[in-house]
């Protein structure tokens, strides 16, 4: 049994051997489509930026690897200011038009990133702005990277420094409405309580005038009446002194918007090529080739062998 096993193999390096001229040309061959392809690819040029997390993270590191393994949602609520959001609203269909509609500067002239593009149709522009552009979080720190890749360094970093300026815009928009809204509120508030107490210290003055010996009365109907509109004027006085405290702070708020967008590192225009990696698709093409090569004798010897068995034993 050995002595055959030992005899095929031998068989199988005679045949290499014997094609190793095909085998050589077939490396050769190969390894320079492989080199050619390599370098027939264009440059391509990746810039980044990193933001720093913020505000309240939800459901984020250890919980979240813990929900994700049991299969769990909790229903976490997400504050509005938390760079939690900040991948959904990068990847949304909002800020990417807003994006395609951007102005940059491309090789000396300013042009819209959807003209760059070239596309017929959004859709289609969409969808090559996905794959230029990758939003990415790491789940343990909260950081989130934004990268931009294409032909053109300083294209990338267009991309990339428009799409923080955008994420800075939106988060601005949000927050300087909802303290639009918030001041709104408590003014309406703040009117509402005004009315009541005049209408606290109307109803008092006119008990008083109708009850002028409320102070020294021994009734005690019309001292628990006295005490209870008394009580109710503080309280509506009260009250209303909060919500002016309420007002001036809302409109503060409303009025100074702090940006949230932490950044980490600012884009740049990248100054050394992300791909395509050459040397290894070279090398990758030449390993691929060699096997090929190979393996079409061995193959072939294989299927002589098996032949000759078959005769052999029928």
């Amino acid at each position: 049994m050995e002595n055959s096993e030992l005899l095929s193999l031998t068989l199988l390096l005679q045949a290499v051997v014997k094609k190793r001229r095909a085998v050589l040309l077939i490396v050769l061959a190969g390894s320079i489509l492989s080199l050619g392809t390599a370098f027939l690819l264009p440059r391509v040029y990746t810039a980044e930026a990193t933001i720093l997390p913020s505000g309240d993270m939800g459901p984020m590191g250890a919980l979240s690897d813990a929900l994700d393994l049991v299969n769990l949602d909790m229903g976490m609520e997400i504050s509005a200011s938390s760079s939690f959001l900040f991948p959904t609203i990068l990847e949304s269909v909002l800020i990417r038009d807003q994006l395609l509609d951007s102005t940059v500067e491309y090789r000396g002239s300013r042009k819209t990133l959807s003209a760059i593009l070239g596309q017929k149709s959004r859709e289609k522009s969409r969808e090559k702005l996905s794959r230029m552009v990758k939003v990415l979080m790491d789940k343990k720190t909260g950081i989130i990277r934004i990268r931009a890749t294409s032909r053109r360094p300083e294209l990338s970093y267009r991309i990339v420094d428009r799409l923080v300026r955008l994420l800075e815009e939106f988060n601005k928009d949000k927050r300087r409405i909802k303290a639009g809204l918030d001041y709104e509120f408590i003014l309406e508030e703040l009117k509402t309580t005004d009315q009541e107490l005049l209408q606290a210290e109307e109803s008092l003055t006119r008990f008083e005038k109708n009850n002028r010996d409320c102070f020294t009365t021994t009734n005690p109907g019309v001292r628990m009446e006295h005490e209870r509109l008394l009580q109710n004027l503080r309280l509506q006085h009260e009250i209303y002194i909060e919500l002016v405290k309420q007002v001036e702070l809302a409109d503060i708020e409303r009025n100074k918007i702090n940006p949230i967008v932490k950044l980490l590192d600012p884009p740049s225009v990248p100054t050394i090529k992300s791909g395509p990696p050459r040397k290894v698709i070279a090398l990758a093409g030449g390993f691929t080739t060699l096997i090929i090569a190979l393996l079409g004798p061995v193959l072939a010897q294989l299927s002589l062998s098996t032949i000759w068995s078959r005769i052999m034993s029928g």
